[in-house]
């Protein structure tokens, strides 16, 4: 998906400026904003702050899933403080603490079920029986 921005940022640049420049400078303006727009809201995909670790004593992440707040936040949590495994609308999974603590992640920064399997490991109660 991050890929597919960065191919299509320069390209879209390039059709919204030739644009402009045959005349068309409303679908040109258009294009180039929206671009830069775009392109500035898949960057904080490119950070390595949305990486989710884990060790026999927990895991940190992302405590945000949304916009530029995404870098901001980042919370640890111990596996035995886990009290609920979930999801949000924009497709990120997350792990909850009784206090409201909240790890996020999504496939592009966790391997396909590499920390499933680590919950499987150490909380296998939170996961449901189709999973298990």
């Amino acid at each position: 998906m991050v890929w597919a921005a960065l191919l299509a940022v320069p390209l879209l640049l390039f059709v919204g400026v030739m644009a402009a420049r045959q005349g068309s400078t409303i679908i040109g303006g258009v294009l180039v904003i929206g671009t830069i727009v775009c392109g500035i809201g898949t960057l904080p995909a490119l950070s390595s702050r949305l990486d989710v670790e884990w060790d026999a004593a927990g895991l940190a992440g992302p405590s945000q899933v949304y916009g530029p707040f995404i870098l901001f936040g980042r919370n640890r949590i111990g596996w035995d403080e886990i009290v609920e495994l979930g999801g949000t609308g924009f497709n990120y999974a997350y792990v909850a603490a009784a206090d409201g603590r909240r790890v996020h992640w999504t496939e592009l920064h966790v391997p396909p079920g590499r920390l499933f399997a680590m919950l499987q490991r150490r909380r296998p109660d939170l996961l449901p029986a189709a999973i298990r």
